[in-house]
């Protein structure tokens, strides 16, 4: 058994979050989600590095029930189109491709390099998967997406990854994908205070600062939307500390919201 001897880079404490709650999931006894991707993966991390981080099964469970909701929504969009071209914001170790195995024209995993390297290293990009080094916080790091003519055929994901950009970069991102990509479609997540809290307390554990913050209303969401209006904005689910899928409503209850944008 391999002793891990490096501690986990700090860039890549985030994609292991959601690698840790999918590994854990699929572990799980009676899990809801299967993913033995993510438990593969877990392993190699966790072989080379030490320090990984062990989230509340509260957040874990707030992280997979996103998980659920994003891949029912992700499949009826492919059911309905052709030639679809994904493309995946802030990637990470999402496995959504390799859970799913969509029938589709391109999977684009768009992220920072060096985890995009790390991802790799892990696992040899697919046939129909394309790796594309991007910086979220940088317009002269766009385009986003290589589907050409498809515009209206390309749904971009964006999982767990605006409330970890500074607000005003996620904002101008927004704002980009209304102006440049008009057609395509945004499946995304937003947190609320809830969430803000249980980072808080993972953040105070690991001594590490996690960048986040949170959305107060969906008045705030239509504004960061537009020129995206909000009868082409609807909620897909809400997402809180325990499993299973929640009415979509606004409430306080909740950590977060799993929205969808016609762009």
């Amino acid at each position: 058994m391999n002793v891990p001897d490096k501690p986990l880079p700090p860039n890549l404490l985030l994609p292991a979050i959601s690698l840790v709650a999918h590994s854990a999931e699929h572990r799980r006894p009676q899990g809801i989600m299967s993913d033995p991707v993510a438990a593969s993966w877990m392993d190699g991390l966790s072989s080379v590095y030490y320090g990984i981080p062990n989230p509340e099964w509260e957040l874990i469970n707030g992280i997979i029930t996103r998980s659920i909701i994003i891949d029912y929504a992700v499949m009826a969009f492919i059911n309905s189109h052709r030639r679809v071209v994904v493309s995946d914001l802030g990637a990470g170790f999402s496995t959504r491709f390799w859970r799913l195995r969509p029938c589709i024209q391109m999977w684009i995993h768009i992220d920072l390099p060096d985890i995009l390297q790390a991802r790799c290293a892990m696992q040899r990009m697919g046939e129909l998967e394309i790796a594309l080094g991007r910086d979220l916080t940088n317009p002269d790091d766009y385009p986003l997406s290589l589907s050409g003519e498809f515009t209206t055929n390309t749904l971009f994901l964006a999982e767990g990854v605006l409330n970890h950009l500074p607000q005003e970069k996620a904002h101008d991102l927004l704002q980009l994908l209304s102006r440049d990509y008009r057609g395509s479609t945004l499946l995304a997540t937003v947190m609320t205070q809830h969430a803000m809290d249980g980072l808080t307390t993972l953040s105070d554990g690991l001594k590490r600062p996690l960048p986040v913050w949170a959305i107060q209303s969906i008045s705030e969401l239509d504004e960061w939307l537009k020129p995206a209006h909000r009868e082409r904005t609807w909620l897909l689910g809400k997402v809180s500390n325990r499993l299973g899928l929640v009415r979509p409503k606004w409430g306080d209850d909740a950590s977060g919201y799993v929205f969808q944008a016609k762009l």
